[in-house]
């Protein structure tokens, strides 16, 4: 499937399993390759984004360190696939078949450069999906770092839905029963099966970062629903997971402070870390 890329950035395409062309973006760094990381993007975004950073004209309040930047100087490949679910460009919300392509051309550039395992990490819908990729694959993917990420999939639907909530946005509700089905009152397994909850028992055997802000009203109640209650019950199961909690106001009184705390990702912490684990794993297990 892949060959063995040189330095710098590359454009690939592949057919996945049913025939369906996908899209990656592919950074190799210069000198020593010491491991293999896959950055997803939030939904509605592009690879670009994830990969070169700034706010893809508008799209973020607030400019994301591209993930290339980082990986150069530590060493690592970056795979930033083109999300492509099951009915939508943009909006693939760890839809299996995603997914399943996306191990596909990780476990080939994985043996391509000689390496052991794969990294994961991502924000928001991206952190979703690097979380279920970690969770389909734990002994492949021995860390996972996700920032602001969705958890429980059909709550935060049902909160898009909702009348009440100035966030609330019946839009992005339609989008998500679109690719998922439907609502989660008439399919709770399809939701269920795109949710890191339903992964907590092989979450367990992977190390875990989780960034999150009570701040964020992009995706909120990260505490009790999302990202704090995942990781309550990881450490039921003495999983290891670091959780770090941040608060992040803009000093520009016309941005919407609840999506600038939900943007607070510092990618370079995020490679930085993973690049550790990974070695860890790549001399025989994490410390």
């Amino acid at each position: 499937m892949t060959d063995h890329y040189g330095p710098g950035h590359h454009a690939l395409t592949f057919d996945d399993a049913s025939g369906a062309s996908r899209e990656y973006l592919l950074f190799v760094p210069e000198g020593t390759v010491r491991g293999l990381v896959v950055m997803f993007h939030p939904f509605g975004g592009r690879p670009e984004l994830v990969m070169n950073g700034g706010t893809d004209d508008g799209y973020l309040t607030r400019p994301l360190t591209g993930a290339a930047s980082a990986a150069d100087a530590l060493g690592l490949v970056v795979l930033a696939p083109r999300s492509r679910g099951r009915e939508l460009d943009g909006v693939s919300l760890a839809w299996k078949g995603h997914l399943d392509a996306v191990w596909a051309v990780s476990e080939s550039l994985r043996d391509s450069f000689g390496l052991k395992s794969v990294g994961a990490g991502g924000l928001s819908m991206g952190g979703l999906e690097a979380l279920v990729f970690a969770g389909q694959h734990p002994q492949g993917v021995p860390a996972v770092w996700s920032a602001n990420p969705i958890v429980n999939l059909a709550s935060w639907r049902d909160h898009l839905a909702g009348t009440s909530s100035p966030e609330s946005d019946s839009g992005l509700a339609e989008q998500i029963d679109m690719e998922v089905g439907g609502p989660p009152q008439a399919l709770p397994l399809e939701y269920a099966a795109r949710s890191p909850f339903d992964y907590v028992e092989s979450l367990s055997d992977v190390r875990i970062r989780l960034v999150w802000s009570p701040a964020d009203t992009v995706i909120p109640n990260q505490r009790a629903v999302h990202a704090g209650a995942l990781a309550t019950r990881i450490r039921e199961r003495c999983g290891d997971v670091i959780e770090i909690v941040v608060t992040h106001r803009s000093e520009d009184a016309s941005i919407d402070n609840g999506r600038f705390a939900h943007e607070a990702c510092d990618v370079r912490e995020g490679m930085a870390w993973l690049a550790e684990q990974l070695n860890h794993s790549h001399q025989g297990g994490i410390a």
